[in-house]
């Protein structure tokens, strides 16, 4: 029951009260039970145009009718909400009656299940990814009457079962249709909120925001598109969403890189389209040279205004001093994503030294030319005194 302190909580949801006890069902005796034994495993696949899925995988035995491929929708790129999806299906599909082995190799299931459960209860589970699935799984294993066990697949064990569950959850994750997983929870076993003498400023904080519905903004789903096209297109690897944001608070950028690109991510500069919803403003929305939308992309790489071309010029021949190839900026979102890119050697090693070179150069570059171009817009100097190539390579 712990002390009394631990019945406060807060961040309870109101719709989740139950004054039954929480009790497991009564285990009959004259009841049939059969031990089952089911691997489960995660996957996950990205199609061409960057829209990635998860797929779950549960395979009982050869030919049985019960082995089941699922498809999740995520935006996540990895194989963990497929692994956690499995196990959700195995528990729940299995009577609860009956006694039931989990073999898998995923340590993150495993982990969350059976380690740090009671610290995520107490803090109502803020801050935890696929908390919901985590939930679910909690209070089916609490519902079930039969014993439940988990199982860490290691190679001592064989791979029969590890490779079909595996191969189930690629299908799973390549099929046209998208399953949806029963993520009801009986009101008995629903405990929600958090205790509040768990409870740091951090934690309540964390809280809070997750109550917010995330808002969608045009604007920066554009840019997360561009930068995960643009990351694909130089190193064959799709990243997801998170992966672009984490790569913005990269060691090798500097701390006005970082502002500056959080907000080319956002598409929150003040240039281009954002002057047409101002009257009498629109003007300004056009590069006074090129006569063009001013984007962010128009500056930092297609401008005739001096400066972009002279930097990367220049960055281009120091880079081919000790280098066969410079990875060319393609676009706006080679740019935003170069905290996501990695120089390879021809084997295909990252080379770190090299990869640092390459983002301090591109970060700092593409800072510089903004700088160039707000310092030529706000002092509002006539064409004949702008800065000429010598000045801007010095």
């Amino acid at each position: 029951m712990g002390d009394l302190s631990s019945h406060f909580r807060i961040f309870v949801k109101p719709g989740a009260k139950c004054h039954n006890p929480a009790l497991r069902p009564t285990q009959l005796a004259n009841i049939a039970r059969t031990q089952t034994h089911v691997h489960t495993e995660g996957n996950h696949n990205i199609d061409e145009i960057g829209n990635i899925s998860a797929g779950s995988g549960i395979w009982y035995n050869q030919d049985d009718a019960r082995n089941t491929c699922l498809k999740i929708k995520t935006d996540i790129n990895s194989d963990q909400l497929g692994e956690l999806v499995a196990i959700l299906w195995a528990i729940t599909e299995e009577p609860p009656q009956n006694e039931l082995t989990i073999i898998t190799k995923s340590t993150y299931a495993l982990d969350g299940i059976l380690n740090k459960l009671k610290k995520w209860e107490s803090t109502g589970y803020i801050g935890v990814q696929n908390r919901d699935i985590f939930r679910s799984i909690v209070a089916a294993l609490r519902h079930r009457s039969g014993t439940t066990c988990f199982k860490k697949n290691t190679d001592n064990d064989g791979e029969a079962g590890h490779t079909a569950a595996k191969s189930l959850a690629l299908q799973g994750a390549t099929k046209e249709a998208f399953d949806e997983p029963n993520l009801n929870i009986h009101p008995n076993f629903n405990l929600t909120g958090a205790q509040l003498v768990s409870m740091t400023q951090s934690l309540a904080y964390k809280g809070i925001c997750e109550m917010k519905l995330p808002r969608d903004r045009r604007g920066t789903t554009q840019m997360l598109a561009i930068t995960r096209h643009a990351v694909k297109a130089l190193t064959g690897n799709f990243p997801d969403d998170q992966q672009v944001w984490r790569s913005t608070r990269h060691q090798d950028f500097s701390k006005m890189f970082c502002t500056f690109l959080w907000k080319s991510l956002h598409n929150t500069h003040k240039i281009g389209n954002y002057w047409d919803n101002i009257e009498n403003y629109s003007h300004r929305g056009l590069c006074t040279k090129c006569r063009v939308t001013e984007n962010l992309e128009h500056i930092l790489l297609e401008c005739d205004i001096p400066g972009q071309r002279v930097v990367w010029k220049n960055v281009k021949e120091l880079w081919l001093k000790k280098h066969e190839n410079w990875p060319e900026p393609i676009n706006i979102g080679t740019i935003t994503g170069c905290g996501l890119i990695e120089v390879k050697s021809r084997e295909g090693t990252v080379l770190k030294g090299e990869s640092h070179a390459y983002r301090i150069l591109i970060s700092e570059s593409a800072h510089l030319i903004w700088k160039l171009r707000c310092t030529r817009i706000y002092s509002d100097k006539p064409d004949d005194e702008w800065p000429e190539n010598p000045e801007i390579q010095n």
